[in-house]
């Protein structure tokens, strides 16, 4: 692939997606090395067209702004429901997505709610606060009798990410020796504004010892965060939406744990319960995908080296979701 056709496709997987890891670019460009993925990168960046991260780039603070300063057009994003025969709407804050669902419900159509309820979508995603307190459980562990004080790299405006927080501090609590504060920043689910709310939370404390991310996002801003301020911590995760984030619990990193939430599983699962749907078949409400606690003892049995990075592990549908994935099988799409 010529040079400009490369960079034209980064730039299009950045204004996309707002952020992307080098590793997601191999993923998504398999036929260009990381070297010359990299070497864009470093081009882009000095000119300004995106701005590099440890591990990555991000949109340059002009072109966030000015995406997020366009209006909603309700009566565009209805035009584009014509001709869909169901739906799959993960969770997005704002007036645009409301008019959106308020559409989809008019028009009748299945709508499963991905990762957060939503009002007239069956719910598909995992259990956000049983996964948080199961994680906060694990991460107490490290409390001693000396107490520690816990950076929270949060998102408030969704429900999920809300739940995941508060499971994860009612786990912490449980199981902590010690007494724990917590103090909490909005990283808005990105990167870019979590890594510039978690430097500040290191300058007004920088006795932080423990940092909880309610997505990867989040938990890597956070650890970027501490190792910019000298500090020594440990990092706790919910999401593991990149499987070479979730990579990182075998190195010797401050990554400690992940409640992961499997994203794969939850898209093929997501296609059986839309074709089920399409052929008159009931689904179930909710309809709830598996997460596991990972640590660095548990993530063979998980994920497996693939290249560079990391990927699931054949069958791993099968050994979480048991009889459920017997009953909507794969293949059946």
């Amino acid at each position: 692939m010529i040079k400009h056709r490369r960079q034209k496709r980064i730039l299009g997987i950045l204004q996309s997606q707002g952020s992307v890891e080098l590793s997601g670019l191999a993923r998504m460009m398999p036929e260009v090395s990381r070297v010359t993925l990299r070497r864009d990168i470093t081009e882009l960046a000095e000119a300004g067209a995106l701005k590099r991260t440890h591990g990555g780039a991000v949109l340059p603070d002009a072109a966030v702004l000015a995406r997020e300063a366009q209006p909603a057009r309700p009566e565009a994003m209805a035009s584009e429901l014509d001709g869909l025969d169901g739906i799959i709407l993960p969770p997005v804050p704002g007036r645009g997505a409301e008019a959106l669902r308020r559409q989809i419900c008019r028009r009748g159509l299945p709508f499963l709610a991905e990762s957060a309820g939503q009002a007239g979508g069956v719910y598909l995603g995992p259990d956000n606060l049983t996964a948080g307190l199961e994680l906060g459980r694990v991460a107490g562990e490290s409390v001693d009798a000396g107490g520690a004080l816990v950076l929270m790299v949060v998102l408030p405006e969704l429900a999920n990410t809300r739940a995941r927080a508060e499971g994860f501090e009612a786990g912490i609590r449980e199981t902590a020796e010690g007494p724990v504060e917590f103090l909490r920043v909005n990283g808005q689910g990105s990167y870019r504004t979590a890594l510039r709310v978690a430097q500040d939370a290191f300058k007004l404390r920088p006795e932080i010892a423990l940092v909880f991310g309610v997505n990867d996002h989040s938990a890597l801003a956070g650890m970027d965060a501490a190792e910019k301020a000298g500090a020594r911590v440990a990092a706790f995760a919910t999401g593991g939406e990149n499987p070479d984030f979730v990579g990182r619990l075998g190195e010797d990193g401050p990554l400690r744990a992940v409640a992961a939430f499997f994203p794969e599983i939850v898209g093929e699962w997501g296609i059986d319960l839309m074709a089920d749907a399409l052929a008159g078949r009931p689904m179930p409400d909710p309809a709830i995908t598996p997460h596991a606690i990972l640590t660095a003892g548990t993530l063979d049995a998980h994920y497996l080296r693939a290249g560079d990075g990391w990927a699931p592990k054949p069958g791993l549908r099968e050994t979480l979701m048991g009889a459920s994935a017997e009953a909507y099988p794969a293949t059946r799409r």
